[in-house]
């Protein structure tokens, strides 16, 4: 939704010897033109509230998500079971979701959507986030087994379109129940 991040981005980005592309170059594009075409790969930026967004597009349409909202805490309207859900029917059935987070009632939504989920690396410096698939074999670190049920109750909006407030609300009152 807001455009700063990415000019932000593009300003201060460290683009690594061994990347690809510029990353600057890529986020400068994305600002200007919300796409980026390079060899056989595409980006497309869509602005707005990614709950509507995410319905006007296509079923099995994405090879890989990158989903880095704000923290659950902060943005929990996009770490919802019903946000999963959406994210689960416009992945391919061999594509995969990646986040930063690891957080029990985020894996417990990617769950309830349908997901099996996994760590990224195990151990890594920067901390363990998840890859969700549709499949487990598409999972190098799978995590299987007991889930700690209470602690991993999700956060829901059922109808995309409650505020922060009532999301957090909800998921307390269903803690405490």
């Amino acid at each position: 939704m807001d455009k700063r991040v990415v000019r932000a981005a593009s300003q201060f980005f460290q683009t690594l010897e061994t990347d690809p592309v510029d990353w600057r170059e890529v986020l400068s594009e994305l600002l200007l033109h919300s796409s980026f075409i390079h060899h056989h790969s595409s980006i497309s930026l869509h602005w707005g509230d990614a709950r509507y967004l995410i319905q006007q597009i296509p079923d099995n349409s994405m090879d890989i998500v990158f989903h880095d909202p704000f923290s659950s805490q902060h943005c929990p309207e996009l770490w919802t079971v019903d946000f999963f859900q959406q994210l689960y029917r416009v992945i391919k059935p061999d594509g995969v979701l990646l986040t930063y987070s690891s957080s029990l009632p985020v894996r417990g939504a990617m769950r309830a959507a349908g997901f099996v989920i996994g760590e990224t690396h195990p151990g890594h410096q920067m901390g363990d986030g998840t890859i969700a698939a549709k499949k487990l074999d598409d999972l190098l670190f799978p995590i299987i087994g007991n889930v700690d049920e209470r602690r991993s109750i999700p956060y829901r909006d059922p109808h995309l379109c409650a505020t922060s407030k009532t999301i957090l609300r909800n998921r307390q009152e269903a803690i405490e129940q």
